[in-house]
């Protein structure tokens, strides 16, 4: 059994877990200070829920199976920052299927993860959490978290008392729009390693509908 990370972030205190549920795991930060004001003046948080590989970081193949290879794209942290200024929660959402495909283990996932909260910690954001699932249809079958499924998404917007209508997706695939949708969240289509525009966040982000 992997042994848990515990690390301070912004606040006070918060506690980097991961959590086996029968579906999928994930990492969460439990940020104690944040639910207890909202659990008493009933404010839902807002949320800009990032795919990784393309999007936060450069994509390479199918899988980056190495730690070496994991190269974040630093341009998007400033964008990303200015939204975390504004009070929204940073939240990645990914497929890992290499895991179950025994490319790369969870591990070396989590060092990776790690690089990526370290850079946007330096910068003065942080990453609420990473929600990775780990399934991969050709090995065990359907998940129930696998993008395009809505799985991580409507778990975390459940753990962090996220308000879906006033949170977006970002991603580099149509999937990642999908399971946005299907969790009742905006999503915003890139092209892999495309820069993420404030501007069309804020956008989208004012918009009534879905699409």
């Amino acid at each position: 059994m992997i042994k848990p990370d515990l690390y301070k972030i912004g606040l006070s205190f918060a506690i980097n877990f991961r959590l086996f549920w029968p579906n999928y795991k994930c990492v969460r930060n439990v940020q104690s200070y944040i639910s207890h004001y909202n659990t008493h003046i009933s404010i839902m948080n807002k949320a800009i829920f990032l795919d990784r590989d393309g999007v936060l970081n450069h994509e390479i193949y199918d899988y980056i199976c190495r730690v070496e290879d994991f190269e974040i794209l630093e341009y998007q942290i400033p964008v990303l920052k200015q939204l975390f200024d504004e009070g929204y929660l940073l939240v990645v959402i990914t497929n890992q299927g290499g895991i179950a495909l025994k490319r790369y283990t969870e591990e070396e996932l989590a060092i990776m993860h790690q690089m990526l909260r370290n850079a946007f910690v330096a910068k003065g954001a942080d990453i609420a959490a990473f929600y990775y699932c780990p399934h991969h249809p050709t090995v065990g079958g359907e998940c129930k978290c696998r993008k395009p499924a809505s799985g991580m998404i409507l778990d975390a917007i459940e753990m962090y008392d996220i308000d879906p209508a006033q949170s977006v997706m970002i991603g580099d695939k149509p999937r990642d729009v999908e399971a946005a949708n299907g969790a009742g969240v905006k999503g915003i289509l890139i092209e892999p390693d495309e820069q993420i525009s404030y501007e069309k966040v804020k956008e989208v982000l004012s918009r009534e509908s879905l699409v």
